[in-house]
């Protein structure tokens, strides 16, 4: 016996209200608000105000002005009802000005109507036997592809975006557009970020990544970059402690040992108050892919500009049959490209690789990505981090190099580094 799956009809799964406003601004300014609404009648749950949607849609196509006797009469509907629903529109407070933002919560309700149902038919198919359990998956999936784009932002006209970019680069704007992440004041870029940006750090086991991801991540709110760092290997107050130390507010055996003097209290109370300063956030609860990119969206609608992913190779990703680790990466640096173009934020994502050994040797630094290259693909810019062998042969010294690999807005090259292992902090050389 198969179990039969019904969607409750719930008046709730839809905003009436906003199909009331639609329909209502539509009898004021039918032309303007069909074209921002271009929603067909079948989005409507309501099923007089689906009628009226059609009649009027069928009137100006015909080249009538949708008089609301004409609607009343072209609806189908009881002659009773239709003017009782008349006279409930012209009593609704609705303006064709706001028809995009009535459009959208109709939108947004029969997408999710439409999910409902095909998620009960998937169920039915699953409980009775009757599909694969992870084609119903791939099934639900697209259905959710496909709501996507249907409920995506309508295309941008270029001499608007033009106009929009010459009032975010004129004089007197609160926050640049781009901001340059160097090490000191003085120093050279390490890198630029700007909205819409994906960069990609590699480094190998105990070069410093963590050390320079939170330099980076300073200099980014010392520019007004409200920052967010992701932590899936170490706690916020390991964060805090390595801030302290690069300010030289700590000593890295204070960290681990706690302090010994009131003096040094009052060191550590100092930079506290630098740290106050910067808007510099730390989430280290977080570990799964769909959890971050989530709230990566979360975070970009509470000011959050520049988002730090340390490190991607812990984050814990779904892989589908048959897929490499690799080329799980590669998804996961196209989601967050994807997610930095949508919400006009950046995203630096750090790498750990352990053949840096041989791109010492060979100086060829994005050889260093080995079988994640293709994660490459969508970045705005790719770095290595390198530090050398010491002078007594010791595995790890002082001297090191940033190497800008690749850069799609600004130069290639290598900056030669220094790194201070009392501050655990890289300086220029």
């Amino acid at each position: 016996m198969q179990t039969q799956v019904q969607v409750p009809e719930n008046p709730n799964l839809a905003p009436v209200d906003a199909e009331r406003a639609l329909v209502a601004a539509a009898l004021v300014d039918a032309g303007e608000v069909l074209e921002a609404a271009n929603l067909p009648p079948e989005a409507f749950y309501h099923e007089g105000l689906r009628a009226f949607w059609r009649a009027i849609q069928e009137l100006v196509r015909e080249g009538a002005y949708p008089e609301i006797g004409l609607v009343v009469q072209r609806s189908g509907l009881p002659p009773e009802e239709a003017r009782r629903l008349a006279g409930e529109l012209f009593e609704f407070p609705a303006s064709p000005l706001a028809a995009g933002q009535y459009a959208q919560a109709v939108r947004a309700a029969w997408g999710r109507r439409r999910a409902a149902q095909a998620l009960a038919v998937t169920y039915q198919r699953l409980v009775s036997g009757g599909a694969d359990p992870s084609a119903a998956l791939l099934e639900v999936a697209r259905l959710g592809e496909a709501l996507a784009v249907e409920e995506g932002a309508e295309p941008v006209r270029l001499i608007q975006a033009a106009e929009r970019l010459v009032e975010t680069i004129s004089p007197g704007q609160d926050r640049p557009r781009a901001v340059g992440l160097a090490l000191s004041d003085y120093g050279q870029e390490l890198l630029s970020v700007a909205p819409g940006e994906l960069h990609l750090m590699a480094a190998s086991t105990g070069v410093g990544k963590s050390a320079i991801a939170l330099q980076l991540a300073r200099a980014a709110a010392s520019g007004g970059w409200k920052t967010l760092i992701y932590s899936l290997e170490m706690r916020a107050e390991d964060w805090a402690g390595r801030a302290l130390v690069q300010l030289g507010a700590l000593s890295s055996r204070e960290m681990r040992m706690g302090l010994a003097s009131e003096a040094a209290l009052e060191r550590v109370a100092n930079g506290l108050g630098k740290l106050a300063d910067l808007e510099v956030y730390v989430q280290d609860k977080l570990f799964a892919q769909d959890q971050i990119l989530a709230d990566i969206r979360r975070q970009a609608r509470r000011g959050f500009r520049f988002f730090v992913v340390d490190y991607l190779g812990l984050v814990e990703m779904p892989l589908r049959s048959g897929e490499k680790r690799h080329q799980a990466l590669e998804d996961l640096a196209s989601a967050l490209k994807r997610l930095a173009l949508e919400l006009g934020v950046a995203v630096l994502g750090i790498h750990q690789t352990n053949r840096l050994a041989e791109v010492d040797r060979k100086g060829a630094g994005i050889a260093a990505w080995g079988d994640s290259y293709q994660m490459l693909r969508p970045a705005d810019g790719v770095y290595v981090l390198i530090r050398h062998k010491g002078e007594g042969g010791e595995r790890l010294g002082e001297q090191a190099e940033w190497k800008r690999e690749k850069v799609r807005n600004g130069a290639l090259g290598v900056i030669p580094l220094r790194f201070d292992p009392l501050r655990m902090a890289f300086e220029e050389a």
